[in-house]
């Protein structure tokens, strides 16, 4: 767990983010279990990302949203037969 160059807290609170999607994808979609390392590492860049976004103004909600971005499918937009058609994702 290397240390960013930068000290711009977006730039912190982003790459923080980008590391805690990778072990929730790990965990959740794949059923992976993080070693005592990767967890305590867990523990560290999610404390840093919600003092950051506490420091920003983002609500519980919005971290937990920016978390969890992408991670779930989906779906269409509507059930009609012509979205479910074109839903690529």
């Amino acid at each position: 767990m290397g240390t960013t160059a930068s000290r711009n807290p977006d730039d912190l609170m982003g790459h923080d983010l980008n590391i805690l999607k990778e072990y929730a994808e790990r965990v959740i979609v794949h059923g992976d279990v993080l070693n005592d390392t990767e967890e305590d590492d867990r523990e560290t860049r999610f404390r840093n990302f919600a003092e950051i976004g506490d420091s920003f103004s983002l609500t519980e909600r919005d971290m937990v949203s920016m978390l969890f971005e992408g991670l779930f499918h989906q779906g269409p937009k509507c059930w009609c037969a012509e979205c479910r058609t074109n839903d690529v994702t």
